[in-house]
Order: C-alpha cells, then sequence, then structure tokens
C-alpha cells in the first residue's frame, strides 16, 4: 500500500488465482495499529480532537462494515481505496474490527490516553 502510494507507475498484483482465495487476506486495518496508545490532542476551545480509521481492501469496490467494540458505528462506501472514517473517542480501551460481505475480517486492539 505505501509503495503503491508514492510511486504513480506502480501496476500493482496481479488478481489472485482462483483456487488460492483462502490462502490470503486482502483486508486490513492500516490506522490504529494493533496495541497502539493514541494521544488526541484538544483544540484552542478545548475540544478533543478526532482519530483517522484506515483499512484496505485489495477490490476498490468492496463495501466495508466498521464495528467498535463490536457496535456498528460506519459502513465505507464503495469505490475508495483506501477506507477511511474519523472517530471520536473518550479515554480508554477499544477493538476495532472491520468486515467485508464475504466475512473477512481485521481487527486491532488500542487505547485512547487522557
Amino acid at each position: 500500500y505505501y509503495y503503491k502510494e508514492s510511486h504513480l507507475f506502480y501496476k500493482g498484483l496481479p488478481p489472485p488465482d482462483p483456487d488460492c482465495v483462502g490462502a490470503f487476506s486482502s483486508l486490513s486495518i492500516i490506522y490504529p495499529t494493533d496495541n497502539i496508545k493514541i494521544f488526541i490532542p484538544r483544540d484552542e476551545q478545548g475540544k478533543t480532537g478526532k482519530i483517522l480509521a484506515k483499512a484496505y481492501h485489495s477490490d476498490v469496490n468492496a463495501e466495508l462494515f466498521w464495528y467498535l467494540n463490536n457496535k456498528h458505528v460506519f459502513t465505507s462506501p464503495s469505490g475508495s481505496n483506501p477506507k477511511v472514517f474519523s472517530l471520536k473517542l473518550l479515554a480508554g480501551a477499544y477493538t476495532l474490527s472491520v468486515i467485508d460481505k464475504t466475512g473477512q475480517k481485521s481487527s486491532v486492539g488500542f487505547e485512547v490516553l487522557e
């Protein structure tokens, strides 16, 4: 993903062999990373900011369903990669999961600091 973003002429990987579909994961959460501790600064008015959650799916047209602590919080529209949305969170521990329509899942645990 990172190489592709900075190299204009990168063609990408060929499509997977249909006989090997279960051998790799085409879905992953890019940010936040697993076990990260996040400090969210406050603005001039004292309001806390947001974090951007980002995931990548090998199928640009995939619709992704985001869950925070097992509660649905967002659905990423198809047609864009990476999939991004913002979260306003209080201090505490969280589990963020993203699932596509085929059942592929990626999850991370992270903590927001005060």
